[in-house]
């Protein structure tokens, strides 16, 4: 859920950030609102470039993952693992935003989010490369299929707490399955496919189930029609 963040003056003549590209200082200010409220977000860059870069076809996944690099080389995001999910944390994140009632819910519990912030001089590294692939066996175009569904599941991790792990099992499935448009998913094929909408509408076409329609049958049965 996206909330309302404060910029201070003083970020604009900061030198450490006029030396980041425009759209770089965007993103910065873009994972304020969507992380969590304690400077914790989901490291996919196809979760943050479909929050904050949403209306924008000229920029890639991979531009979103080089300014995130950016922004980790300059130390003011840090890279961490908890659970078997990656994430980023906003360094000094509580020092310039001040959050009168903090969800009760963390993303990283707060005994390991400091730890990660004090070790932030050598971050572990969220991201991964797609490999390039082998000659002759196909195998770059399969690692390249398990980095968008591992990044299908980064994107889902900020609803951990909201749903069952089964419920979220079911619906990467459903959605990380093949459409109809080939090398794509179907979750691919919708322009600004929205993971909380998306998360919604399934609960409430589960419900159904109990009426004998499945989830999935609700949702467009193939996917290729489905616009829940």
């Amino acid at each position: 859920m996206a909330r309302i963040r404060t910029i201070k003056p003083e970020f604009w003549s900061d030198e450490k950030v006029g030396g980041l590209p425009l759209a770089c200082r965007l993103l910065f200010i873009g994972l304020w609102n969507f992380s969590d409220d304690y400077g914790v977000i989901a490291s996919s860059p196809l979760f943050i470039k479909s929050r904050i870069f949403l209306y924008d076809r000229d920029i890639s996944e991979e531009n979103v993952l080089q300014w995130l690099r950016e922004l980790e080389q300059r130390r003011m995001i840090v890279s961490c693992e908890h659970d078997g999910n990656h994430y980023y944390i906003v360094r000094n994140f509580s020092k310039h935003q001040v959050v009168n009632k903090k969800s009760q819910s963390h993303t990283i519990p707060e005994d390991i989010l400091e730890r990660y912030l004090e070790g932030s001089s050598t971050p572990t590294v969220a991201l991964r490369e797609d490999s390039a692939p082998e000659q002759g066996t196909g195998k770059g175009t399969v690692n390249k299929e398990e980095e968008r569904k591992t990044g299908f599941r980064e994107m889902l991790a900020p609803f951990t707490n909201r749903y069952s792990p089964s419920v979220l099992k079911k619906f990467t499935e459903y959605w990380t399955a093949p459409s109809h448009t080939r090398g794509k998913m179907r979750f691919e094929d919708f322009q600004g496919w929205d993971a909380e909408e998306r998360l919604e509408a399934w609960m409430k076409k589960e419900r159904t189930a109990e009426k004998g329609i499945s989830a999935s049958e609700a949702l467009g049965g193939d996917g290729g029609q489905c616009h829940g």
